[in-house]
């Protein structure tokens, strides 16, 4: 039960040999491929430099390098003031700061103290009459 396949009921094309006769045409398929692309290579590489000079920048004058040293040196002048500023502003803040501290250290130290002194008074106060409260109680009992 040999059946026949799709590929062996097609006969070959005419004109063609049955031992390869299509590799002379595939042969000048590639020919012609290849010499289109060298041609079309060829055409690119001597137009390149056309393209290449229309891509330059436009001939600007370059600043020289004294022009450049003495902006970078004014622009140095410029940030170093800027710097000296703000070193300023940070020496004045941490002056008000450590004014600030040094004030709420003398508060508090006096808040201490005054809190010391009232509670002195207090306790004296409260001695005093605690014994004015005995002397009081001595002379009710002695009353009696």
């Amino acid at each position: 039960m040999n059946h026949p396949t799709a590929h062996e009921d097609i006969p070959p094309p005419e004109g063609s040999e049955p031992d390869g006769g299509d590799r002379n045409a595939k042969l000048k398929l590639v020919a012609a491929v290849s010499a289109v692309s060298a041609i079309i290579l060829a055409v690119w590489v001597v137009l390149l430099p056309y393209q290449l000079a229309d891509m330059r920048l436009p001939d600007t004058t370059a600043p020289s390098w004294e022009e450049m040293k003495s902006e970078a040196d004014s622009d140095m002048a410029e940030f170093r003031a800027a710097l000296d500023a703000m070193r300023q502003r940070i020496r004045q803040a941490n002056q008000s700061v450590d004014s600030d501290l040094e004030l709420e250290q003398q508060r508090r130290t006096l808040d201490t103290s005054n809190f010391e002194a009232l509670k002195a008074k207090l306790e004296a106060a409260r001695a005093a009459a605690e014994t004015e409260h005995a002397q009081e109680e001595d002379q009710k009992g002695q009353e009696e």
